[in-house]
């Protein structure tokens, strides 16, 4: 009977030692950054989920540029504005959550906005972590309005002028 109950309680250690010596991809907090920056100038701009990381993990950026994550990973992610240590901002300004963003799926993001940082993380790996930093700004659509009003009137002023002197000239 002694055996039997130390045969069991040494079974049970090797259990628990496999399941602790598994790869902890699934546990919160599992994660990093890729220490890469990059500038994109296209419209599109792309950052790949890969090992538990967002890469690049800093992407520049100028105002209207629309952003794709694409998860390369075997498992679930997120992309999150904010930060996990803050609670009160978590997803406010932008998010994929629910559901995650599967592997070979991607996400996508227009930054319409003046000059701003934004971080990034995935709610499941909270130490997976992106930030996306827009330059320049975007015109409100009052000023776009008005300078094509301004160009269609330098237009048609040109042309009234070039019919009145032809009509002198007749």
């Amino acid at each position: 009977m002694r055996s039997k109950l130390l045969s069991l309680f040494g079974l049970f250690f090797a259990f628990a030692a496999i399941l602790l010596s598994l790869p902890n991809a699934f546990a919160g907090g599992a994660g990093g950054t890729s220490n890469i920056t990059k500038e994109c100038n296209d419209p599109v701009c792309h950052v790949t989920m890969t090992d538990l990381t967002f890469t690049p993990d800093t992407l520049k950026v100028k105002s209207d540029t629309t952003v794709v994550w694409t998860n390369m990973d075997t498992i679930g992610h997120t992309v999150t504005s904010g930060s996990p240590t803050d609670q009160t901002k978590i997803g406010l300004l932008f998010g994929s959550a629910p559901p995650v963003i599967a592997s070979n799926a991607n996400w996508e993001h227009k930054f319409d906005t003046t000059a701003q940082t934004f971080d990034y993380f995935c709610q499941v790996h909270p130490g997976m972590v992106g930030k996306i930093v827009v330059s320049g700004e975007v015109l409100p659509v009052f000023p776009q309005l008005i300078l094509v009003l301004v160009a269609t009137g330098a237009v048609a002023s040109l042309i009234a002028v070039i019919l009145v002197r032809r009509n002198r000239r007749a």
